[in-house]
């Protein structure tokens, strides 16, 4: 049993590690854990106005080296566009394979264990009967990753532009 209850809860934290992998949560800016600003009090202590000083000091020089790059067009600008919407698509369809392709071969696999219908002796056709579900369920997937790909006009490899 106790085992059992390990092997759940180290699925449970590779499960949660995958999620905030995929999506991260949001950082706070400037703070180097990611943790949000303290709220302070109006006049505050000389270590509060030293601080909001050197933060502010921080926001001018990152504005000044933010505006001061040259501006991107053309090519530059669509291969940044591009990378944004591939690094979206892959956000989003990694944690959709996970979630609906291994899901879905998993739910038939241990849908099948809790209504005892899975014993070792049929197992040989259980087996087989979740991989089925799990083809059906990737060959959805790439459906949609296709039609997204259509969608938002990706372009894995673009054409050179003379």
């Amino acid at each position: 049993m106790r085992r059992i209850i390990r092997t759940n809860n180290c699925v449970l934290l590779l499960i949660a590690a995958l999620i905030t992998i995929v999506h991260p949560p949001p950082l706070a800016e400037g703070s180097p854990l990611g943790f949000p600003p303290l709220p302070v009090t109006r006049g505050g202590s000389a270590t509060t106005m030293a601080t909001k000083t050197r933060t502010a000091s921080k926001q001018r020089q990152r504005r000044q080296r933010t505006s001061g790059g040259p501006e991107l067009t053309g090519n530059a600008k669509q291969g940044i566009k591009q990378t944004e919407k591939i690094l979206h698509l892959l956000h989003i369809f990694t944690a959709d394979l996970i979630l609906q392709v291994f899901g879905g071969a998993g739910a038939i696999w241990g849908f099948s264990e809790v209504l005892g219908l899975r014993t070792p002796e049929t197992v040989w056709f259980w087996r087989p009967t979740a991989q089925f579900f799990g083809t059906v369920f990737f060959a959805r997937w790439i459906v949609q990753l296709d039609a997204h790909i259509k969608k938002e006009n990706i372009e894995f490899f673009p054409k050179q532009r003379n």
